[in-house]
């Protein structure tokens, strides 16, 4: 993720506003898409990046998201309501990151290859049957939690998900 303000960075910015509870939510992720239609193939990628802030102190508390990453100057908006109470930090069990989350499940030929194969199988099952759409999606995202009270962490979820719809 580009260079985004660290929790301790922004629950500065923030104390000096009388908000001492602050958590930073940091998300970025990708999906391709690989579609076999009568248009013929059809592929893309979508990158997408976003980030949320939620701060509280005696004055009140505010809640604000937005995309790219967020500003450290702000603009916040006013606290108000009642004072956010953050949890306090415990122990996590140790975690290491996998090394292959950012590689394509697959690459544009063997997704279509995939959809073809699909095609190709529903014709020797069903011979007056015909393909009108197949679609291969796949992604993966992180995203990070961090409060000014010294809790962290991240999440690295992955999907794939696969539609077709035929006629006879």
């Amino acid at each position: 993720m580009s260079r985004a303000p660290s929790v301790g960075e922004l629950a500065a910015r923030l104390r000096r506003e009388g908000l001492a509870e602050v958590e930073l939510y940091r998300k970025q992720g990708r999906s391709r898409r690989y579609e076999l239609s009568a248009q013929g193939r059809i592929s893309g990628q979508t990158d997408e990046r976003g980030w949320a802030v939620r701060a509280g102190g005696r004055p009140g508390s505010f809640f604000v998201a937005g995309t790219g990453s967020p500003a450290l100057e702000g603009p916040w908006p006013a606290p108000c309501g009642p004072p956010l109470l953050l949890p306090s930090p415990a122990e996590v069990a140790p975690w290491s990151r996998p090394a292959d989350l950012d590689a394509p499940l697959l690459g544009e030929s063997e997704g279509f290859a995939l959809l073809e194969a699909i095609e190709r199988r529903l014709r020797d099952e069903l011979p007056e049957a015909r393909l009108l759409t197949a679609t291969l999606e796949e992604g993966s995202s992180e995203a990070w939690l961090a409060s000014a009270r010294g809790v962290e962490g991240v999440r690295r979820p992955r999907a794939a998900t696969r539609d077709r719809e035929a006629a006879r």
